[in-house]
């Protein structure tokens, strides 16, 4: 039987690679996704990131945003 987690992970960037080194000691191995689920994070990695958009302002022009990273991790 295949296990498979999804993760969308809202993270700053120096905790990101602690979260990828414990899932990959845990035994899971990462899945490549479509160029739809955003660019590459890593070049030699499969983690991908995008900026989520949210409470655009047209009045003022302002806009927040998170720099999601979502990869699939399966297990081995």
């Amino acid at each position: 039987m295949e296990t498979e987690i999804v993760l969308h992970i809202i993270s700053h960037s120096d905790r990101l690679d602690e979260i990828l080194v414990v899932v990959q000691e845990m035994g899971f191995g990462f899945r490549d996704l479509d160029d739809q689920c955003g660019n590459l994070t890593f070049a030699e990695r499969k983690f991908r990131s995008k900026e989520a958009e949210y409470g655009f302002n047209v009045k003022t022009l302002t806009q927040n945003a998170y720099k999601t990273q979502v990869w699939v991790a399966q297990k081995t």
